[in-house]
C-alpha cells in the first residue's frame, strides 16, 4: 500500500538488517523501509581479564561478539540482558542466565542469586546502567572491558527525504544513544514517529515528539514490533 508509513530503521546496519527482516515477517513485504545506521561499531582489543573471573555479564550481543572474536576466549557463564543477547551467547557456548531486558533488572538478577565473585562486563563505550559499578557497591566485585565503541554517522539523503517527504515516518529507536543521535540528527520540522524500548530511552525525546512516541511494553524486538504496530494506527488517525 502507498500509503503505509516508511520504517526509518537507524541501528548499526546487522542490527537493522535483522530487524527489517522481522517486521517484514510480521506487517508484509511490501513494508517501505529506509535504512540508515546513524552508528557503526568499531571492535576494540581489550586486555585479559583476571583468570580467576567466574562469569561474563553482557548487555548486548554486541558485547557477546566481542568477547568471542578471539575463538579461545572462555565459554564462561553469561549473565544476559534479555532474550537477543541471550541467544547470541548461547549460540557461542555460554551457559546463559537471563534477565528481562533491561540493566536494572539484570543488576536486580545477579544480586538476587549472589554469584561467586569476580564478574566481568563486556560492554560498549556507550552505555548505561553502572552495572559493574553497582555490583561492586552491592558487593559483588565487578570488572568491565570495553568491546566495541559506537562511532556516529550522518543522517542518509534517503533518511532526510524521507522525513522531510509526506508520507508518515515511524523510527524504532532502542537505546537512549540511539535517540539521542537521531534527535540530533532531524531535519528542522520534520516529526517522525518513535518507538522506544524503554523508559530511560524514552526521556531522551524531546516534548515535541512525545505525542508521537510510544514505549515498548517489553524492553526487546517483539515489544518493539508492538510498538511499531502501534504507531501505525496513531499516525493513521493524525
Amino acid at each position: 500500500m502507498s500509503d503505509r508509513p516508511i520504517l526509518l530503521l537507524t541501528r548499526p546496519a546487522e542490527g537493522s538488517d535483522r530487524f527489517a527482516e522481522m517486521l517484514r515477517a510480521r506487517f508484509g513485504a511490501d513494508l517501505p523501509i529506509v535504512i540508515a545506521p546513524l552508528q557503526r561499531i568499531e571492535w576494540v582489543d581489550f586486555t585479559p581479564p583476571d583468570p580467576k573471573t567466574k562469569a561474563l555479564i553482557f548487555t548486548s550481543q554486541n558485547g557477546v561478539l566481542g568477547w568471542n572474536r578471539d575463538t579461545s576466549a572462555a565459554k564462561l557463564p553469561a549473565y544476559c540482558v534479555g532474550p537477543q543477547t541471550a541467544n547470541a551467547a548461547w549460540a557461542a557456548g555460554h551457559e546463559v542466565i537471563q534477565a528481562s531486558g533491561d540493566a536494572e533488572a539484570l543488576i536486580d538478577l545477579i544480586q538476587s542469586q549472589k554469584p561467586q565473585a569476580p564478574l566481568l562486563h563486556i560492554r560498549g563505550e556507550h552505555a548505561r546502567g553502572n552495572v559493574a559499578q553497582t555490583l561492586t557497591q552491592a558487593g559483588i566485585r565487578t570488572f568491565e572491558r570495553i568491546a566495541y565503541r559506537q562511532i556516529a554517522l550522518p543522517l542518509s539523503d534517503d533518511a532526510r527525504n524521507a522525513l522531510q517527504g509526506s508520507t508518515p515516518v515511524i523510527a524504532p529507536l532502542f537505546s537512549p544513544r540511539s535517540v539521542t543521535l537521531l534527535l540530533e540528527s532531524l531535519p528542522e520540522k520534520s516529526q517522525p514517529w518513535v518507538a522506544v524500548i524503554s523508559p530511560n530511552a524514552a526521556r531522551r525525546v524531546d516534548a515535541m515528539l512525545q505525542r508521537r512516541m510510544m514505549i515498548a511494553k517489553t524492553p526487546d524486538a517483539a515489544g518493539m514490533l508492538d510498538a511499531v504496530e502501534a504507531l501505525f494506527a496513531a499516525s493513521a488517525k493524525a
